[in-house]
């Protein structure tokens, strides 16, 4: 059995690698698949009784803070013939349901991802006054130093308690531990403002690196999102009453304008039009329709005013199928994303050993060891393994995005990926 999860709260890729590889130790678990780009996870699961409470339970063991909720799935309601009523009930209904649906921690990470910016703030308030007493050589010098450890330690406090907690469960190398270690010995050999400066930018570049996938996530998925948010459905009065589309039901009469898109499918009642069909068929010649005729939804209705009757409901109509579609290919993780994955695990303590070779050789030689072990620093400081581990998966997740609004469906990563390897392609022209 298949399941899919949203997630929330998680910090990095490198986490998002981790936290799979947990869950995919279940026992229950026959595949696991953690999109950090989608912010989803997708299971085979041979039983799913208490799946979530388990899953949930190896996250934490893991990386403490990150929630995982059930996908909500769209709700029918009853249908009757006069739908005003019994509409607005189910409409509060959904409210009520999506409000107790939404995990407990969701104003928590409101609360935390102000808290984030409002920490970021105060550090680098604090970072630049003590750098500017620094730079103007103020004495006594202990004030700008103090000021700066204060920086340091605003910043850098999680960075440091997650690094902690992390060598608690044995999963030293990671890159809170490579920030620590590099912070940490600069401090040590009295560079108190770089330690302090690097802490702030690190911070500083988390923030951009999240503002980057959400916005990269949100610019994909509502390309391809073609679901309408309301429908006019047509009453027994010969009238016609707005409705969220998630409602309707086969059977039922649904009135399309011109300019608007066809919100499930159907078959047209009355009326005559002609649609584009280019976001689902890639045909850019407008298809003529009249009464009788079978209509996609996802499709445009460019002039005339038509009456459907619908044949699925929004969770079973093609604009849900191609949105499912995507996140599925999503999903799919290529060679090339499994290999930076795998690489990740041993890249951090390869990098770890290289700093330590590149602080001790060149100073037994050269005997100056101030300079390699400041060396060895911006060597760690500068190989977190985050952009790593996010780089290819953001790769094609935008990619299988970029080919879904341009009327390619890709089945998988792997699919794309394949497209390295293409020496000719052969194509049938549309519509002949």
């Amino acid at each position: 059995m298949k399941a899919v999860f949203t997630v929330e709260n998680i910090d990095c890729p490198n986490c998002a690698a981790k936290i799979e590889r947990a869950i995919a130790a279940l026992d229950e678990i026959e595949s696991a698949s953690l999109s950090y780009a989608q912010g989803l996870l997708h299971v085979t699961a041979s039983d799913t009784d208490g799946l979530l409470e388990k899953i949930q339970a190896a996250s934490d063991a893991v990386e403490e803070g990150v929630v995982f909720t059930e996908r909500r799935k769209i709700h029918p309601h009853t249908h009757v013939q006069h739908h005003g009523h019994e509409v607005t009930c189910r409409m509060c209904e959904n409210v009520h349901e999506q409000q107790e649906a939404r995990p407990a921690a969701h104003p928590e990470h409101v609360h935390k991802f102000t808290a984030e910016h409002a920490t970021l703030l105060i550090g680098g308030v604090i970072f630049l006054a003590g750098l500017g007493l620094h730079i103007t050589k103020f004495q006594p010098e202990l004030l700008s130093n103090l000021l700066l450890l204060a920086a340091y330690l605003v910043l850098g406090l999680q960075v440091l308690v997650s690094a902690g907690k992390n060598m608690r469960k044995g999963q030293i190398f990671d890159e809170n531990f490579l920030m620590t270690i590099a912070t940490a010995g600069a401090l040590c050999i009295g560079c108190w403002e770089e330690a302090a400066g690097v802490m702030l930018f690190y911070r500083i570049g988390e923030l951009f690196e999240h503002m980057a996938v959400e916005r990269s996530r949100k610019s994909v998925m509502d390309a391809i999102d073609m679901r309408p948010e309301t429908v006019q459905l047509c009453t027994a009065d010969g009238g016609t009453e707005s409705i969220p589309a998630e409602y309707v039901q086969p059977g039922d009469r649904i009135l399309v304008r011109a300019g608007d898109r066809i919100p499930v499918d159907g078959i047209v009642l009355r009326g005559e039009s002609s649609l584009d069909t280019a976001a689902m068929t890639g045909e850019s010649v407008p298809v003529s329709i009249r009464e009788g005729d079978a209509v996609m939804s996802g499709c445009i209705n460019l002039s005339g005013v038509i009456e459907l009757r619908a044949e699925a409901s929004l969770a079973h109509s093609m604009v849900q199928r191609v949105l499912d579609s995507v996140e599925n290919a999503a999903a799919g993780k290529p060679k090339l994303d499994r290999f930076i994955t795998r690489f990740a695990r041993i890249y951090t303590p390869i990098v770890v050993g290289a700093a330590l070779l590149t602080a001790i050789l060149p100073s037994l030689i050269t005997g100056n060891w101030s300079y390699w072990i400041y060396a060895a620093l911006n060597f760690l400081m500068i190989s977190c393994p985050c952009a790593l581990v996010l780089s290819v998966p953001l790769a094609f997740f935008s990619g299988i995005g970029a080919g879904s609004v341009k009327g390619v469906l890709f089945k998988d990563g792997l699919s794309l990926e394949a497209l390295d390897t293409v020496k000719a392609v052969v194509m049938d022209k549309t519509g002949t």
